[in-house]
């Protein structure tokens, strides 16, 4: 099965180091871009499932970076930039961004950001669904809705 690959977009070496050891010590594919200019081509040629954007950057800033994205992808995009103010947030959101986190940020929140996001537009049929689960002489069978203890089936309501 295909890894789910991330590029990110940022103009800090450090930041692209960071999140790139981050991101594929989490499991991704992960590529990177130092401008927009990059970022697009980036785009174009390597297809990622998602983009982390920075709004700052040379060449081509994000909020540019993310019209021109639009013009040709619909691919989910979260913008990590140190510009958090309320005003910048709804525009980046109102260009089809799918998230916004500021600067300093929390590589755990960014993580569960980039599963949310994942969760909503990945299909279902590439989600890894957990079919069953042991612990111990405890069984329990997803699919068929039923669990064992050491072999006996128990009967649980709907809440349970």
């Amino acid at each position: 099965m295909k890894r789910f690959k991330i590029l990110i977009a940022d103009d800090d070496e450090r930041i692209l180091n960071f999140l790139s050891v981050r991101l594929k010590s989490a499991g991704y594919d992960v590529l990177t871009a130092g401008n927009g200019l990059q970022a697009i081509e980036q785009a174009r040629a390597k297809s990622p499932d998602m983009i982390i954007l920075d709004l700052l950057m040379p060449q081509m800033d994000g909020l540019e970076t993310m019209r021109e994205l639009r013009n040709f992808s619909s691919t989910p995009v979260i913008i990590l930039t140190a510009r958090g103010e309320d005003d910048e947030k709804i525009r980046g959101l109102r260009l089809g961004a799918d998230d916004y986190l500021a600067k300093p940020f929390n590589p755990d929140e960014l993580l569960a950001r980039i599963e949310a996001v994942r969760r909503r537009v990945e299909p279902p049929d590439r989600r890894k669904t957990l079919e069953s689960f042991t612990h111990g002489d405890v069984n329990i069978d997803f699919k068929q809705h039923v669990v064992t203890v050491a072999g006996e089936e128990k009967y649980l309501t709907r809440i349970e």
